[in-house]
Formats: C-alpha cells, sequence, structure tokens
C-alpha cells in the first residue's frame, strides 16, 4: 500500500459513512424523504469511486493500472446518475422525464464503458506518459 493513497483511503470511508447514515435516516423516516436516499447513494457510488482510485494508486503496472481506471470512470458515471437523481429529489422537481433520461445516459455510458473492449478511447498498448516540471527542480510524471 503505497502512502499516496492513504488520503482516498480516508475520502471512502468518509463517504461510505455519512452514505450508510443517511441511508440509516431515509429507513428512519419511514420512506418520506426521497433526497435521503438518492443522497446516501451518491455517497456511497463516490465511496466506490475511492476505492479505485486506491486500487489506480497502488497499480504496479500499465496493464493492471487500466483495469482500475476503467472502473474509476464507470463508477464516476453512476456517480452522475445518484448525483442529478439526488438533484431532482433536493430541489423538489418532479421532472421524471429529465431526471430518467440522465439517469438512462449515466448508466448506459458506464455499463458500455465498463463492458467495451474496443479500444476507442483507452490504448494500453500506447500509455500516454507526461513529465510536468515544477519549480525547484521537482517534477511529475503520470
Amino acid at each position: 500500500m503505497r502512502l499516496v493513497s492513504l488520503p482516498a483511503i480516508c475520502m471512502a470511508v468518509v463517504a461510505f459513512y455519512v452514505g450508510c447514515y443517511h441511508l440509516f435516516l431515509y429507513f428512519r423516516r419511514k420512506w418520506t424523504h426521497d433526497e435521503d436516499l438518492s443522497f446516501a447513494l451518491t455517497c456511497i457510488t463516490m465511496g466506490f469511486y475511492d476505492v479505485m482510485c486506491v486500487g489506480a494508486y497502488n497499480a504496479s503496472s500499465i496493464a493492471e493500472g487500466f483495469m482500475w481506471q476503467r472502473s474509476q470512470v464507470a463508477c464516476l458515471l453512476l456517480v452522475g446518475a445518484t448525483y442529478s437523481w439526488f438533484a431532482v429529489d433536493y430541489v423538489s422537481i418532479r421532472v421524471n422525464k429529465v431526471r430518467n433520461a440522465l439517469i438512462f445516459f449515466f448508466c448506459g455510458s458506464a455499463i458500455l464503458e465498463y463492458s467495451s473492449t474496443l479500444p476507442v478511447f483507452w490504448h494500453t498498448d500506447q500509455p500516454a506518459v507526461k513529465i510536468l516540471e515544477l519549480p525547484l527542480g521537482a517534477r511529475v510524471v503520470y
């Protein structure tokens, strides 16, 4: 476990805790506050995104990092779906067509991202390594 993954681990723990708390509130309030459920799912999916970040930070090869990054993007698309659901619930707008279209778009994109094997965006055989020169002689390689 690399030290650089410690902030992502902390973020995942916080996101899972807040998500579980709001899920508890949703069931405690007898299903009357829909925004608690959608916010809980947003936090939980964000926690999974952070877990995928930890995996990407600790990857030992390009192929392994590729799989973690694909999972990251898929989780981020699911965060977009749950966040759009939460935003519609929170402002109490009953625009089901817009909400359903956004959720369908994000979930469909997540499924395509995770299941597609075509190298449309991801080229594991041609990694694009970038080197960023910082002041005082420091450099970042990504």
